[in-house]
Formats: C-alpha cells, sequence, structure tokens
C-alpha cells in the first residue's frame, strides 16, 4: 500500500496438514520485510501468512488495506547428509524423512574450483554426481525444497573419488 506507516503480519500454523493454531497476528513491521523467529521446531510445520497495510491519517485514524491474500510457506530444517564413493559416481543421501513434493538442490565446488555451482535439484532424497574424475577432491552442501520453500543451506562434505 502507497504510503503505508506499518504492516500487520498474520500467520496460520499447519502440521501434517491440520491446522494447530487459528490465525494469529504475530507482529508488526514498518519495512516489506518481516523474520518470522517464533515457528517452532519441528520438520514437519508449515505456516500461511497474511498482511494487513496500516496507514494513520491526520487525525490519528488507522486506514485498514483489505488483508491479504495467503502465502503458503514449509520450515524445512537444515539438512544432514551423507557422501560415498559408488560405481559411477559420488552418491549424496538425506538423512531426514521427507514430505511430499519435496527434493534436494545439490551445490559442489570440485578441483581448481573457488565457488560452489549448483549442479542439481532432484526430487527425492539422493542424489548421484556422476561428473568426476577418480582421485579427485570434490566438497559438496545442499538444501531441500518443498514447493517455493528451501532449507538453510547443509554443512559442506567432502570426498576424493575412488572406484570401490
Amino acid at each position: 500500500m502507497d504510503g503505508a506507516d506499518y504492516y500487520c503480519v498474520y500467520r496460520l500454523t499447519k502440521k501434517n496438514a491440520v491446522v494447530v493454531y487459528d490465525w494469529e497476528k504475530i507482529g508488526e513491521t514498518k519495512t516489506i520485510n518481516y523474520a518470522d523467529l517464533n515457528y517452532g521446531y519441528q520438520y514437519s510445520f508449515s505456516f500461511e501468512y497474511k498482511i494487513r497495510a496500516v496507514k494513520i491519517d491526520s487525525n490519528g485514524n488507522k486506514i485498514l488495506s483489505p488483508v491479504s491474500t495467503s502465502k503458503l510457506i514449509h520450515r524445512l530444517s537444515k539438512p544432514t547428509f551423507k557422501v560415498k564413493n559408488g560405481k559411477t559416481g559420488i552418491s549424496l543421501t538425506i538423512w531426514e524423512a521427507m514430505g511430499p513434493k519435496t527434493g534436494i538442490i545439490v551445490y559442489r565446488k570440485g578441483p581448481g574450483e573457488t565457488s560452489y555451482t549448483r549442479i542439481a535439484k532432484v526430487p527425492g532424497r539422493a542424489y548421484a554426481d556422476k561428473d568426476v574424475i577418480e582421485g579427485e577432491t570434490y566438497s559438496y552442501k545442499i538444501c531441500t525444497y518443498r514447493g517455493g520453500s528451501k532449507s538453510a543451506v547443509s554443512k559442506v562434505k567432502t570426498i576424493t573419488w575412488e572406484k570401490p
């Protein structure tokens, strides 16, 4: 809303698609950004958010915009994964159970590279990197996704590919 003085942020909390809490006002912000830091710690939570712009007129009265449509966000834990040598490359597997419509995004830093490159976005919990050279060392980090939501990036795992 042009000229808004602040925005009210509302949250609906779900666990495994069941509403746990009804819509509740969780905060206000004077910018268009808001960080919800009080969202629980279970992997299977999803949240829907709505906002409402508020403008204070010259008499001190609040002018409220309509409440926005909701935006669904999935809370995804920072993943842990294992890497191991396979016959045709290096395999990466996530430890955590993952729900429907989820997958992993894989970042790799190879020999002589100074930064990580996104090499794959795949559904499921596993990825096989076949574009490797025997005896060379590779570093990986991953994040999980569900719909348009992504987790934080994992810790780095490093491995030298050797055919078993």
